[in-house]
């Protein structure tokens, strides 16, 4: 069984949305990760890494520490790039943190989806 997928530039559009939605609401929309979820879904998605982010980082989001809908979100970013999911959370928390530095904020709630979608797009065109 051949993987089909959308090309990554594909995604795009989505990820951008995502991202912006995040920035103006501090929320990620629901659409969002259930059209990642289904586009992995129609290649060979990776069970195991999603359900294993999902369990990690929903003990984050019950610490109040992330929110459940970038939990949500990274599951479903792990359906569609497996392992590779950590380069995409280690990016991401790389370049969060650079913002909060730049802002000289360490203690504050920021948007993380964009930083997510940023991971996630250089992930998958590496």
């Amino acid at each position: 069984m051949t993987k089909f997928y959308l090309h990554p530039y594909l995604l795009m559009p989505l990820l951008v949305y995502i991202s912006w939605y995040d920035y103006r609401t501090m929320e990620i929309p629901d659409a969002g990760w259930i059209l990642i979820s289904l586009q992995a879904l129609a290649g060979r998605p990776d069970y195991v890494w999603a359900l294993a982010v999902f369990a990690v980082l929903s003990l984050f989001s019950l610490a109040g520490v992330l929110g459940f809908g970038d939990v949500k979100l990274c599951a479903a970013m792990a359906l569609r790039c497996g392992m590779r999911i950590l380069c995409v959370l280690v990016i991401a928390s790389g370049l969060a943190l650079l913002y909060c530095i730049t802002k000289k904020e360490i203690h504050v709630r920021i948007p993380f989806a964009p930083f997510l979608c940023l991971g996630f797009v250089f992930v998958l065109l590496c």
